[in-house]
């Protein structure tokens, strides 16, 4: 918004300027005024243009996914609340893995909008977010943000942890990863991230689920979600994500097979 009514001050101020001076100006700097007040006009004509014709600022795309990806983040903790565990362990520790705070990839900029879902859904009387760990190194992939021993250490420097909530995805070599073979191997959920896998992560019975968009899905003719009305949210939920489980991933692979392709 403020961009349009600095573009309409600054075209007035300019023409005001030139009408007012045209007559002390050389030819020269009489044709660069005109040629930036054209510029303008045709600036300014674009820009409403674009409106007019259903385009939606960035910005606007922005708050829009963060809204959603919040809702990603309550649904995938809720699943994690639901869990079968040892009611004797009072407090169940999560460890989440995000991409580094400096990093400008796809979802990275969605990682405290996740959290906050997170944080909303989890009672802090029985889960406690013990850390969220920011690996700076990536794998030599494309697919993948870490490689396995990066992977591992994560997890390592909290040995307590019971949920793993990775953010990156998985890493592409899953046979390399060893925490999931260790006694007491935390529970990993995905949110994002490279899915096509995830079958063979659910055998190593360590993953258990994992939260993706619906494929096609964009955000153009979304509305901003209310996360806290309940219905909204819950049919947002349904109409944008699909939360894969070991019972469901074979229906979620005859859906959308293009979710499981090798990447």
């Amino acid at each position: 918004m403020w961009f349009y009514i600095s573009l309409v001050i600054i075209t007035i101020a300019l023409y005001y300027f030139y009408k007012r001076y045209k007559s002390t100006l050389s030819a020269k700097d009489s044709f660069a005024v005109q040629v930036l007040l054209l510029l303008m006009l045709v600036l300014f004509y674009f820009k409403v243009f674009s409106i007019l014709m259903g385009s939606t600022p960035k910005s606007e795309l922005l708050e829009k996914e963060r809204s959603y990806m919040e809702l990603a983040g309550k649904y995938s903790a809720d699943y994690i609340r639901n869990y079968p565990w040892n009611a004797s362990k009072r407090i169940k520790k999560v460890l989440i893995i995000d991409y580094p705070l400096d990093k400008k990839l796809p979802g990275s900029g969605m990682s405290d909008a996740i959290i906050k879902g997170i944080e909303k859904s989890l009672d802090s009387t029985s889960f406690k977010i013990c850390a969220i760990e920011r690996p700076y190194e990536s794998a030599d992939s494309s697919s993948a943000w870490l490689s396995p021993r990066e992977f591992d250490m994560a997890i390592r420097k909290h040995p307590r942890t019971d949920f793993v909530i990775s953010l990156v995805g998985l890493p592409r070599m899953l046979g390399s990863l060893s925490f999931w073979r260790k006694p007491n191997a935390p529970k990993l959920i995905l949110i994002r991230g490279n899915v096509s896998r995830l079958e063979s992560a659910f055998r190593q019975k360590a993953v258990i689920g994992a939260m993706v968009f619906i494929p096609g899905l964009n955000f153009k003719n979304a509305k901003i979600l209310n996360t806290e009305n309940e219905k909204e949210a819950e049919n947002a939920f349904y109409q944008h994500f699909i939360f894969i489980t070991p019972r469901n991933i074979r229906g979620v692979q005859n859906d959308f097979p293009e979710l499981f392709w090798k990447k």
